[in-house]
């Protein structure tokens, strides 16, 4: 009876899944164009239309299920010698074979285009499958079997889209907790528990809903599972993070490193130590006017060399007797990235921490002691490659197929990396000139990403993941003098660093008497 509900659904729907299998080459295409060529055309219209396959695929899944609708007494399959499991079981099959079996071969074949190998591509491209079947084909199907028309599940659509946005903008922005973990390298562990409840909520609210067809139940239902994966954005960050350890290549701290108060560093003038892609790109989400900020000078002993330190997550306490009970929380602390050079005895830094503005002005010029706890991962070298600065376009180990080119000002190299699978998610890049030695300052880039899954989270086009560097190499008024500059491009190559997560690990800072109106931000 299965397969002859869906002959039945094919007859009847495969003019449609001819068109959505078209706009899904044909988006595949226009992708595959794009990163062959840097078509920017291409890249505009991706730009604006990228959600449209799966948005066409979302109107085919509403479209089986409304074939046998489920809400209401006036169908016809109602007495019909149909059982409820034979029904569902058919519908997902439909689902599998003209929605997600598809995208599954069209990753696939994405990867083989662009050079990479059957056992390179297929891995990523299953991941992202099992992620789409369950964050996108089940959550489409119950909003089908909740609605008996188009138009209905186009409203439903429209007001669990307000609500999350709503949710978003009215508590999770407000939420400073919430949004350094949902920034944070260890996102993917609320993200899995959602993943977790839609997909078993999805799955009871289909069965309820073709067992009992109690339509305004299972609408409840549904809203309680999304209610539910909506307060997993407030996970404690200890649970999360004691994930994160659990999974950890090393177990606890690899090697003794301290961090230190050191005010002979003096006051705040230069970022020196931060880095600005890794850091400022997510700070500026917890400033507001209920903080004050800070820059407390320290340094970090037992850095090995060459390796990367993040403070995935800083919590500042009151520890002080003499603050007539304003101690426990302060704030938090800004992201924070420090790389150890080879020439450094330890990482001179300015750690920027977010101070509740109300204990700030009563407390700014008292002598106080303070306690920041930090969550920390080692990053350690992984491995370094090259290729050439103009022209260059090489496999690489790690970071997969990438291509080098001049923009068009003249002024920066273009680096475009593409791999099947994550591509690194912290490294350093530079240009040196081969001949001489000579090399510009090295830039890192480092958005920290410790999910041990791919196509988590992600509807993106397929199984490819892109990034793209830039180095500069000159200024368009000539103010500064690079050490490598346009002339030696042809005789240079950029040199990746890249480094992978070693350990995760806490530690804590005890910083006796100090006063917090001495290192306000200027």
């Amino acid at each position: 009876m299965v397969w002859h509900i869906f002959k039945k659904d094919w007859k009847l729907l495969w003019r449609y899944v001819m068109l959505v299998w078209a706009v899904q080459v044909s988006f595949g295409w226009m992708q595959f164009v794009m990163d062959s060529s840097e078509n920017r055309t291409l890249e505009r219209i991706l730009d604006a239309f990228g959600p449209l396959p799966l948005l066409a695929c979302a109107f085919l899944l509403v479209a089986v299920v409304h074939q046998d609708v489920i809400p209401g007494d006036q169908q016809d399959w109602l007495i019909r010698p149909l059982k409820s499991w034979d029904l569902v079981a058919a519908k997902l099959l439909f689902a599998l074979l003209t929605v997600n079996g598809p995208i599954l071969v069209g990753d696939v074949l994405q990867g083989l285009a662009h050079g990479f190998s059957l056992s390179a591509v297929v891995g990523p491209a299953s991941s992202r499958a099992i992620f789409l079947l369950i964050g996108f084909t089940f959550p489409v199907l119950v909003l089908g079997v909740l609605t008996k028309s188009f138009v209905e599940a186009v409203i439903g659509a429209i007001v669990y889209a307000l609500g999350v946005s709503l949710f978003q903008q009215l508590v999770l922005s407000r939420s400073p907790n919430a949004l350094q973990l949902r920034w944070s390298g260890v996102s993917w562990v609320p993200g899995l528990v959602v993943l977790v409840i839609a997909g078993l909520g999805a799955g009871v609210v289909l069965w309820q809903q073709y067992r009992q067809r109690t339509t305004l139940f299972s609408r409840g239902l549904a809203v309680g599972v999304v209610a539910l994966c909506l307060l997993t954005q407030f996970l404690p960050w200890q649970a999360a993070y004691a994930v994160q350890q659990w999974l950890s290549p090393s177990r606890g701290m690899p090697s003794p490193i301290y961090i230190r108060f050191d005010p002979s560093l003096g006051e705040f003038h230069d970022p020196s130590g931060i880095n600005p892609e890794g850091s400022d790109r997510r700070s500026h989400l917890f400033n507001d006017e209920a903080t004050v900020t800070i820059h407390v000078p320290m340094r970090i002993e037992g850095l090995p060399e060459g390796a990367v330190l993040n403070a995935d997550r800083s919590e500042v306490r009151l520890i002080d007797n003499t603050t007539k009970g304003e101690g426990g929380e302060l704030g938090l602390g800004d992201p924070l990235l420090v790389r150890k050079k080879d020439s450094d005895n330890d990482a001179p830094v300015y750690h920027s921490l977010k101070i509740r503005r109300d204990v700030y002005d009563r407390i700014k010029n008292q002598a106080v002691w303070l306690e920041i706890n930090y969550s920390l991962t080692l990053m350690r070298l992984a491995d370094s490659e090259t290729l050439p600065a103009i022209g260059g376009h090489r496999h690489l180990a790690l970071a997969g197929s990438c291509t080098t080119m001049v923009d068009e000002t003249e002024t920066l190299v273009e680096v475009h990396c593409l791999k099947s699978g994550n591509l690194p998610s912290c490294l350093s890049a530079s240009l040196e000139h081969t001949l001489s030695g000579r090399k510009n300052p090295e830039a890192l880039f480092c958005e920290p990403d410790y999910s041990p899954f791919f196509g988590f989270a992600d509807y993106g086009p397929d199984a490819l993941s892109r990034r793209g560097v830039t180095l500069r190499f000159r200024y368009a008024d000539g103010s500064v003098q690079y050490p490598v500059s346009g002339q030696q491009l042809g005789d240079s190559q950029v040199r990746f660093r890249i480094y992978s997560p070693q350990a995760h690990f806490k530690t804590n800072l005890v910083i006796p008497q100090i006063t917090l109106g001495n290192w306000q931000a200027q």
